[in-house]
């Protein structure tokens, strides 16, 4: 590697670490810091980046799971469809037999 590519990639590194450090005060991400994120392949840098998911989501769900499941409030299946060709969009229902 050049010497400029190395520079290069020391500012990569470091602007990275500053979306990793704004990720970490919880104000949200624009969608370019995203983009740099999600397109790190250094793998000192993809676990730095790592660590600070884990500390983002810790701090703001704690070490809880979530169980998500459908709510049906009626047993009246209205989104469902009756014949093999429109398969697509046939929806889940509990209620139906």
């Amino acid at each position: 590697m050049s010497r400029k590519s190395c520079a290069w990639a020391g500012s990569l590194a470091q602007a990275i670490r500053d979306i990793l450090y704004t990720a970490r005060t919880m104000a949200g991400l624009a969608p370019a810091e995203v983009a740099a994120l999600i397109q790190v392949t250094d793998r000192a840098l993809r676990a730095e980046i790592m660590q600070a998911a884990r500390e983002v989501h810790e701090r703001a769900y704690g070490r809880r799971l979530g169980i998500f499941a459908p709510v049906c409030p009626t047993n009246n299946c209205v989104k469902t469809a009756p014949t093999a060709h429109s398969a697509a969009r046939i929806h889940y229902c509990a209620a139906r037999r």
